[in-house]
């Protein structure tokens, strides 16, 4: 979760300061760092440094893994939900999806899905009693959101995800210290709620994930960021493949879990892919 993570990325950011500058005091200079701290041929020190695993080649173009529990025909229906995503919404979970294990469950209360993640990739889990009964018209909007925490932790700094938090509406007060939907609902879930309205073009039911989260005035304006970086990861891989070197993400440590509910309003309509990513092409230099 965001804020139980939030001290200890603030711990890890402080001593990754106090390094760099007893480093630079002692004469190493700039390239060394960068070296030092994220430039391994095979990204390991990049992911002690992050917290987060590293996106390789070969991540890309794993696909989802499940669990050999999971039976053929939900496996079926779980592919297709992500298939329905917009196009820049399938970039951003294609950069990440080699890194994600698909599981299911019936037995865990309210949660009709949820995800965890570290620094050895996600676990995703989908309630099947649920979703293959009497809310398997939301199979769409619960996939897509667990996959938003995904995202959130692999791909999102911490900074873009406040920026988008302002832009989608809080309705009343939290009164109480236990609730987690409404007006209480964490950061993490408004994101990863939204993620889903958006990457759906708004076509998501009134039950959704259960979240009862207001849509933003424009779920357009909303994604435009995630879809500029669905086409800077475009660049980067291609700079990449032939011998190029890039990056996206800001720093960020420590695991996160988030649960699942979600909910809303139709909304929104498909973004130019195409000429998004010329555009990332032209910033990217």
């Amino acid at each position: 979760m965001r804020d139980p993570a939030a001290p200890m990325r603030a711990a890890v950011n402080s001593t990754v300061a106090r390094t760099l500058r007893l480093l630079l005091l002692c004469g190493v200079g700039a390239f060394a760092i960068a070296r030092l701290l994220g430039a391994s041929s095979d990204g390991t020190l990049d992911a002690l440094a992050t917290g987060r695993p590293h996106v390789t080649a070969e991540v890309r173009a794993a696909g989802l893994r499940f669990a050999a529990t999971v039976p053929e025909r939900d496996r079926a229906w779980i592919l297709a939900a992500v298939a329905r995503a917009r196009p820049e919404a399938r970039r951003l979970i294609d950069e990440v999806d080699g890194l994600v294990e698909v599981r299911t469950h019936a037995d865990q209360g309210d949660a009709i899905g949820w995800a965890r993640s570290g620094q050895e990739g996600s676990v995703v889990s989908v309630d099947t009693a649920a979703l293959n009964g009497d809310r398997a018209l939301d199979r769409n909007v619960v996939v897509l959101h667990e996959l938003g925490h995904v995202i959130d932790f692999m791909l999102v700094d911490d900074e873009l995800v406040r920026r988008l938090d302002t832009m989608i509406p809080r309705t009343g007060t939290c009164a109480s210290a236990t609730e987690v939907t409404g007006a209480c609902t964490a950061v993490e879930e408004r994101f990863a709620d939204t993620f889903a309205k958006w990457a759906l073009n708004g076509a998501v039911s009134l039950a959704g994930s259960g979240y009862g989260i207001p849509a933003p005035a424009s779920i357009e304006d909303w994604g435009a960021p995630l879809g500029l970086l669905a086409a800077q990861l475009t660049v980067n891989a291609q700079a990449s493949s032939s011998g190029g070197a890039s990056s996206v993400r800001a720093p960020i440590t420590g695991p996160s879990t988030a649960g699942t509910h979600s909910h809303d309003v139709p909304q929104g309509s498909s973004r130019d892919w195409p000429a998004a990513t010329a555009m990332a092409a032209q910033t990217s230099g």
